[in-house]
């Protein structure tokens, strides 16, 4: 008896071992815990614990800890995700081992298998930032803009993580609405990404009732007469007044930024007294949710197609101490700006130093700036006394808008001449 006695014993006390090895917690405790465990990160929103394997375990009964190395496999209703975690158990006095810290591997880290192919709230997120071509323009797509989605035709391979869908489109900028058919090809990482994307229906666009640009020829000639043709010299720019404008043409309309801007390429004749320009104008209008469509500065180009300045140009000179009447008679004008002109003067008193005279002028006009430099030439009427004022070259401009060639005459004599 006491030997049967004596082998119990040893086997009791393995069973009572045994037995506190084993209330360590098992893969479905484990379960139950992490879904119980209100700081753990293993499970996000939307998401259910699957399946749970566990890799490796140190039990310090002395420390009175279990650690737990386990892989976690949780989803969500379009991925499964298999996630590496560390489970820290502690004994409590009860000899109950409490779950007491979770540490999961980052997110990047995590294997990601689709469940199903995308679907049309995945594809909307997907096409933000993609661009497609809306009435031969590039509408840059942001999400906010997708207002109606719907996939025609989807397949799906999940084993080989590939989607491609056939997808109608509805995008409303702030002034258009467009419609098309895209084809989209995924493939999927940590998520479903595009492959490749095709317009298999052209997207065309509207206006939004209330929003159309009501641009015509009147409205905008309206606003070249709020412009001017500037010129290379900028000083003398000139003004559009509606009377000057002639033959004027829309030549060409653009449409940009999802119809939010608009270009008309204008040409039209515009007429002076003195001088006739062909003008390419690009007039632009943008539009704003709070004051509608805003005229944008135009921009106008400049061809100098002829000038009116042949003639007689009468004014006055003003020198110190002495002033008087010039006169400018612009004999020929070439194709080449070549001027052949007189130069005359005639002080209001006269003196041994200030007499009347006149001379030959010539030299050329730049069509660019309107400036005349004229060299001066052989007297004509040469003053008789010596100490009078002498010839000098003409340094002058052509100002358009008021019809005056102003500049420097004999003896450096500013003078204002008309027609």
């Amino acid at each position: 008896m006491r030997r049967k006695y004596l082998m119990i014993l040893p086997m009791a006390l393995l069973m009572t071992l045994f037995t506190g090895c084993s209330n360590v917690a098992n893969e479905k405790q484990i379960k139950t815990d992490l879904e119980q465990y209100e700081e753990t990160n293993v499970i996000k929103d939307n998401e259910k614990i699957e399946e749970i394997a566990i890799d490796k375990r140190q039990t310090d009964e002395d420390k009175k800890t279990d650690t737990v190395w386990c892989t976690i496999t949780t989803q969500d209703s379009e991925i499964s995700y298999q996630k590496e975690c560390v489970l820290t158990y502690n004994l409590d006095k009860q000899k109950k081992w409490t779950l007491a810290d979770v540490d999961v591997n980052d997110s990047d880290e995590w294997v990601k298998e689709p469940l199903k192919g995308i679907d049309e709230e995945a594809i909307s997120l997907s096409l933000n930032d993609e661009t497609v071509k809306v009435d031969d323009t590039e509408w840059y797509i942001e999400e906010s803009e997708i207002k109606k989605i719907s996939i025609d035709k989807q397949d799906t391979d999940i084993e080989q993580k590939k989607d491609t869908v056939l997808v109608s489109l509805t995008l409303e900028s702030p002034v258009q609405k467009a419609e098309g058919q895209l084809e989209i090809s995924y493939h999927f990482e940590d998520d479903w990404e595009i492959d490749s994307l095709a317009e298999k229906k052209s997207f065309t666009a509207q206006d939004i009732e209330g929003t159309a640009l009501n641009a015509t020829e009147k409205s905008l000639t309206e606003e070249l007469v709020q412009s001017e043709i500037k010129l290379d010299n900028d000083e003398s720019n000139i003004s559009i007044e509606k009377e000057n404008i002639s033959n004027f043409k829309i030549v060409n309309e653009n449409t940009e930024d999802k119809g939010t801007f608009k270009t008309f390429e204008c040409t039209a004749t515009i007429t002076k007294p003195t001088a006739v320009f062909q003008i390419e104008a690009n007039i632009g209008y943008l539009y704003s949710e709070e004051e509608g469509w805003t005229c944008q500065p135009v921009t106008i180009k400049s061809t100098l197609e002829s000038l009116n300045i042949v003639g007689e140009w009468k004014g006055t000179y003003n020198g110190a101490p002495y002033s008087g009447e010039a006169v400018l008679n612009i004999l020929s004008l070439d194709e080449n700006g070549t001027i052949t002109a007189t130069y005359s003067y005639t002080p209001e008193t006269t003196s041994d130093y200030s007499q009347p005279g006149s001379y030959n002028v010539s030299g050329k006009i730049d069509f660019e700036t309107l400036h005349m430099d004229l060299e001066a030439g052989d007297w004509i009427a040469e003053p008789s006394k010596t100490l009078s004022v002498t010839k000098a070259n003409i340094r002058a401009n052509l100002y358009v808008n008021d019809s005056i060639i102003e500049g420097l005459g004999q003896e450096g004599n500013v003078f204002t001449l008309k027609r």
